[in-house]
């Protein structure tokens, strides 16, 4: 059962007529004052967060997906959707370390990938959710102790990584 032409073209205007007060915003900041760089960052962070949320639902399709039995339990989208958020988190704040203050235009996009893409991308329930599952698995509870460990390590490994590269 498809949509209506009456629904297409309601959802098709509410996205544009947003999409547009957005970038307006976005553009209406000219980001020479503290105040107005962080309402540009605002305003360019919601529209870098859809992607982030796209990205996330892709990579969860791959949960589920490992054919070996050993490593089956992990769900290894998840945990791509949140090293990935954290490696791009990491190369933003490296970035706007080394970037001039006075580049308000690059730190505010800056800012906005960071908050808005890699934010979006990362998911603290489902992790949770993923966690607490794995955990209530019996016998293998120990799972989730893997899971839930790894993750922050390998998290606190690739951010500490990427952070040094992009600032070396």
């Amino acid at each position: 059962q498809g949509s209506s032409i009456f629904e297409i073209i309601l959802n098709l205007s509410v996205f544009i007529i947003f999409t547009g007060l957005l970038v307006f915003g976005a553009l209406h900041y000219d980001g020479t004052d503290p105040v107005s760089t962080n309402y540009r960052s605002q305003f360019l962070s919601a529209l870098f967060s859809p992607f982030g949320t796209l990205t996330r639902w892709y990579l969860s399709t791959l949960n589920g997906s490992i054919q070996n039995k050993k490593w089956e339990w992990l769900p290894v989208g998840t945990l791509l959707a949140n090293v990935t958020a954290v490696v791009v988190s990491a190369l933003c704040q490296a970035l706007l370390h080394v970037t001039a203050s006075e580049k308000y235009l690059t730190r505010s996009f800056l800012e906005a990938v960071k908050v808005g893409f890699a934010g979006s991308l990362s998911t603290v329930s489902t992790f949770a959710a993923e966690t607490i599952g794995l955990l209530q698995a019996l016998p293998r509870y120990f799972w989730g102790y893997y899971y839930s460990f790894g993750s922050m390590i390998l998290g606190l490994l690739l951010g500490f990584v990427s952070y040094y590269w992009a600032v070396a």
